[in-house]
């Protein structure tokens, strides 16, 4: 029920149950003791309708909108600036947030006088609110998925505590080899619990860090923003609403996950999304303990179904995440050996058509076998060998890779081998120093490349 001012009743004296004043200054408040029961009475009505207004906006506020503050604050900044271009130049086209904040800054800067620093401040809180609300849309659906996660695989927080995950995960890096979750400890209850705690306890960190990566100031990830929107379009024939992913060592499907999150955030900001469409993001993992991560990759695309979907259809892929048609599928890789070999041959012709190659904490962990020593003759650095190498000199122009990593030892080598197969890049380290960055939260230790010819 709507509540109006006019059922907002007149303020009364909270001491003494008249109107015209307040108990500050009734004359009849010289103790607490002297309160009326009329005054009493004022107290608690006016307790009552503060509860009811502010449960009023609340239901019609953020639960109706589904959205906290800083969402709304992104949506109407973006609003007022896309209703300007499509003024200028009839064109709904998909807008990226920080392309927008960038060109109100040139246009500020174009105008003597203009920038001051009211304008700064309002400009700075326009970046922070849009990092805190992709922050806040992210934190919302991955940790009720990770709920959901848990109850579906039975692990509970003594499960995580017990767990031998981490030890075998540290001791991978170290040595540089692939981490087996498979392989249960003795004292392990039941066959395949180890794998069941890492899938919940890592669902949130590594999605967060490619999501946070794709949200970074930078050209790349802007570039990489572009490709998960288009405009509706204006035929039936449509060959380009399809994003294809190389997830490598991908577990259950982090990286799909964060895709989607991504895509998801950018078409609920646009002010004109009916207009709009979210490509679909198919998604191929890769991963060398594929069998075992199958069945809880279904059942980690059931949980974002349900979250995302409050669907209960049983007809529907359940892998599904987000836009119609998207899904992730799991296959064998060991990224020990190069392409060429028999059981790679699904990922050789993945790679052609890839768009997008992510790696994701896994290249330290084959370090000792795709490092590889350069030829002392000509004095080269390292260089990375094996199936990411094949990668690098198979995928198509225009193809983007990311990788991210718990530190950045192994970037130089793959930098260098990437250069020859006509690879340009970004990393922690190149934007270092370049501009200040106010919209990052993402990994330490990144670089994302992006091939731009054929040597």
């Amino acid at each position: 029920v709507k509540i109006s001012a006019s059922s907002i009743p007149t303020r009364l004296c909270f001491h003494c149950g008249h109107p015209g004043h307040k108990a500050a200054s009734c004359s009849n408040s010289l103790t607490p003791e002297t309160q009326t029961a009329g005054g009493r009475d004022a107290f608690q009505r006016y307790l009552a309708t503060k509860s009811n207004l502010s449960h009023y906006h609340t239901r019609n506020g953020k639960e109706k909108r589904g959205h906290p503050y800083s969402f709304d604050r992104v949506v109407q900044w973006m609003k007022d600036a896309e209703c300007v271009t499509y003024q200028c130049d009839n064109n709904l086209q998909p807008k990226d947030p920080f392309a927008i904040l960038e060109n109100e800054a040139a246009v500020a800067a174009s105008h003597n006088g203009q920038i001051n620093q009211r304008w700064n401040d309002l400009h700075r809180g326009k970046y922070k609110g849009l990092v805190k609300a992709h922050r806040d849309a992210f934190n919302c659906i991955i940790n009720d998925v990770r709920k959901k996660l848990a109850n579906r695989l039975n692990v509970t927080p003594s499960d995580e505590a017990a767990s031998k995950w981490q030890m075998e995960l540290n001791q991978a890096v170290v040595l540089g080899r692939p981490a087996d979750f498979s392989n249960e400890d003795s004292k392990e209850e039941s066959a395949g619990r180890c794998i069941k705690v890492y899938a919940v306890e890592k669902l949130h960190p590594r999605c967060r860090h490619l999501h946070h990566l794709l949200f970074h100031d930078n050209a790349f990830s802007t570039k990489i923003r572009s490709r998960f929107l288009l405009p509706v379009p204006q035929s039936d024939v449509d060959t380009d609403g399809v994003v294809n992913v190389l997830s490598i060592g991908g577990g259950p499907g982090y990286d799909h996950a964060a895709l989607c999150l991504v895509a998801k955030f950018l078409y609920d900001i646009q002010p004109f999304r009916s207009k709009m469409r979210m490509r679909s993001i198919r998604t191929h993992v890769y991963d060398l303990f594929d069998q075992d991560w199958k069945p809880i990759m279904s059942a980690l695309g059931e949980c974002f179904h349900e979250r995302l979907h409050n669907n209960g259809d049983n007809d529907k892929d359940l892998t599904e995440l987000c836009g119609s048609g998207s899904r992730m599928t799991m296959h064998h890789a060991d990224l020990r050996q190069g392409l060429d070999k028999g059981i790679h041959d699904d990922l050789r012709l993945a790679v052609e058509s890839a768009d997008m190659i992510i790696a994701q904490f896994v290249l330290h962990e084959n370090s000792s076998f795709i490092l590889k020593d350069s030829d002392e003759t000509d004095n080269r650095q390292q260089r990375i060998s094996g199936a990411i190498r094949d990668m690098l000199a198979q995928a198509s122009i225009g193809a983007v890779m990311i990788c991210t990593d718990s530190c950045n030892t192994l970037f130089p080598a793959l930098k260098e081998t990437a250069s020859e197969y006509g690879w340009v890049y970004l990393g922690n380290e190149e934007q270092r120093g370049i501009k200040e960055i106010v919209a990052y939260s993402g990994p330490k230790s990144y670089v994302i490349l992006e091939r731009i010819r054929r040597d």
